[in-house]
């Protein structure tokens, strides 16, 4: 289902045991995204640099990426407004998300093409890595699922510009006070379920 991914097995998340799975280069992205950032709107000047401007849509990036109104090289996954490295460039940068996530997606390609390290991390610490290639093919999506994490980062050798679109965001963790509340809540109305009026 993502071209070249590769499956194994995670920790326990939320009490179920979950599967984590890197999307390598794969022909496809997230099947059901929660919300997909295409860079859209806002709209920007070629070459504004961009780091919080899509905080309300749940990302920012660090360091500084550049807008880039339209693609030169149009291909699956970078078909308008995207984001590329630029001048000064931007190596390693990082994706990062406004919450913790189980997976994530984004397209990406690069001229000319480069190896890359792409790594999800939680709170500054790696969860997951794999190494790939970048290039300017069809098969341009990379990214994570079934592990939980607040950001990628992205690093590459080459001396080469990047492209990334379309980052697609999967479902948010509850905060810790809600994931407890919950099963008393369950517990609550259990309680007052059994409870009979007194004669």
């Amino acid at each position: 289902m993502f071209g070249k991914s590769i499956l194994t097995t995670s920790a326990v998340l939320l009490g179920t045991p979950a599967f984590s799975a890197v999307i390598n280069s794969g022909a496809t992205g997230l099947p059901a995204p929660t919300s997909t950032v295409t860079f859209d709107d806002p709209a920007f000047a070629d070459t504004t640099p961009v780091a919080t401007e899509y905080s309300l849509l749940g990302v920012t990036f660090t360091p500084n990426l550049y807008y880039r109104g339209t693609s030169a090289w149009e291909t699956q996954g970078i078909n308008g407004p995207n984001l590329r490295t630029g001048d000064p460039v931007a190596n390693p940068f990082s994706i990062l998300f406004s919450t913790p996530i189980t997976s994530a997606a984004f397209a990406s390609i690069a001229s000319p093409v480069t190896a890359a390290t792409i790594t999800a991390r939680l709170g500054g610490v790696d969860v997951e890595s794999f190494s790939t290639e970048i290039n300017l093919a069809n098969e341009s999506w990379y990214g994570f699922t079934g592990i939980v994490f607040d950001e990628i980062g992205i690093s590459y050798v080459e001396d080469t510009r990047l492209r990334i679109d379309n980052i697609q965001i999967g479902a948010a963790i509850p905060e810790p006070s809600t994931a407890m509340l919950l099963p008393l809540g369950l517990l609550g109305l259990l309680g007052i379920s059994r409870r009979r009026p007194s004669k």
